[in-house]
């Protein structure tokens, strides 16, 4: 093997390594939900965004468990809705940050 073979050959790997990262970043980001220590979007009710047009921090007698996260709601009915439409209400992206994931990151 030649020099110039071994750099086509690495240059091949690490381009197909970045076409991984890029491609599949974005995918992990929407099978996981961000979530810190208060729960899934920081313990706001996520029905309430397009419900009462503004958040509204749940309470932790109105939860529950999807993608890895706890989710809090300020209603039982709310907790409902969320549960029959969960691509209306849970948040594009896992909670990502758009533009990070555009950018092959999770911010």
């Amino acid at each position: 093997m030649n020099g110039k073979s071994v750099i086509d050959i690495l240059t091949a790997v690490a381009f197909a390594t970045v076409l991984f990262i890029f491609f599949t970043v974005p995918v992990l980001a929407a099978d996981a939900i961000y979530s810190n220590r208060q729960g899934a979007i920081a313990g706001y009710d996520p029905v309430t965004y397009h419900t009462a047009g503004k958040p509204v921090k749940g309470v932790s007698n109105f939860t529950t468990e999807w993608k890895g996260a706890k989710w809090n709601f300020v209603s039982a009915a709310n907790r409902a809705r969320f549960a029959g439409e969960l691509e209306r209400f849970a948040p594009q992206y896992g909670g990502y940050c758009a533009y990070g994931v555009a950018k092959g990151s999770t911010v």
